[in-house]
């Protein structure tokens, strides 16, 4: 398919402004039925090395 592992660049994880926003999309979403989250495709796929870690990722 195409996809690579790449060292990904360091920046801060969350910002005030991320967290707002992350809340004001939970809430919007709280309501959601089990058939609702049905129809969202999910993209979680993570790579881990169990005894060398080389900081790449997905």
């Amino acid at each position: 398919m195409g996809f690579r592992s790449r060292r990904p660049i360091r920046l801060p994880l969350m910002t005030a402004r991320h967290k707002a926003l992350r809340l004001v999309w939970a809430r919007q979403h709280r309501h959601w039925t089990v058939d609702d989250w049905k129809h969202v495709a999910w993209s979680d796929e993570s790579r881990f090395q169990l005894y060398r870690a080389d900081g790449r990722v997905r």
